[in-house]
């Protein structure tokens, strides 16, 4: 089954604010003042659009975002949200359908690999590396998981694969190992931690 968001996009951004309070949008906000005037951004993955207003809040000018979503009702709810920059285009697309010729001088995923298993990071790893510019910053935020992690971040993790594999088909039960990914093309330029290492976003770019 594949994975689908659209029967609990209306609750999604709630239930993060019952388990997380605001650190979800916290740890994405973080990275966002490295975006310059004139960027063309690509964000996979956004949801129902929240980091649209952060971004818009920043007053950055002459931004051209390029917005995937592979669930159509967060696409309708991202559309109505209150930013001030421009959106080039919302795409109901999943990563692995989307289709373009462009490149990017920045790459967002936010809470993006944590839905794919091993192999699917790793290719759709590859398929966004490929449409960044080679002076581009990725800025990624996800969870983190290690030998250093606690029994309750681990069991958190397990609650929320458990939860999101019953309602969205979400196929993945453990968190893939992407950092090595980008160890071997990236440098990271900036790090923040939340939730005593449970949630890290980091800007990397190419080396």
């Amino acid at each position: 089954m594949a994975t689908d968001y659209d029967l609990i996009a209306r609750i999604y951004d709630p239930l993060s604010r019952i388990v997380f309070g605001r650190t979800l949008m916290r740890a994405q906000e973080a990275l966002l003042p490295a975006v310059k005037i004139g960027s063309r951004i690509l964000i996979v993955g956004g949801g129902t659009g929240e980091i649209l207003e952060h971004l818009g809040a920043l007053h950055i000018r002459g931004l051209g975002i390029h917005y995937v979503e592979s669930s159509a009702r967060m696409i309708e709810m991202a559309k109505k949200r209150d930013y001030a920059v421009h959106v080039a285009g919302f795409i109901h697309r999943s990563i692995e359908e989307y289709d373009t010729t462009l490149q990017f001088d920045v790459i967002i995923t936010p809470f993006l690999f944590d839905n794919f298993t091993q192999p699917q990071a790793e290719a759709n790893f590859h398929k966004l590396s490929s449409l960044l510019k080679p002076d581009g910053i990725w800025l990624y935020t996800d969870y983190h998981i290690d030998n250093e992690s606690t029994w309750w971040q681990r069991l958190l993790l397990r609650t929320m694969y458990l939860f999101f594999r019953i309602v969205s088909g979400v196929e993945t039960q453990s968190m893939p190992a992407v950092a090595p990914l980008f160890s071997t093309e990236y440098q990271v330029v900036k790090q923040h931690s939340f939730w005593r290492g449970f949630i890290t976003s980091i800007i990397y770019r190419r080396k």
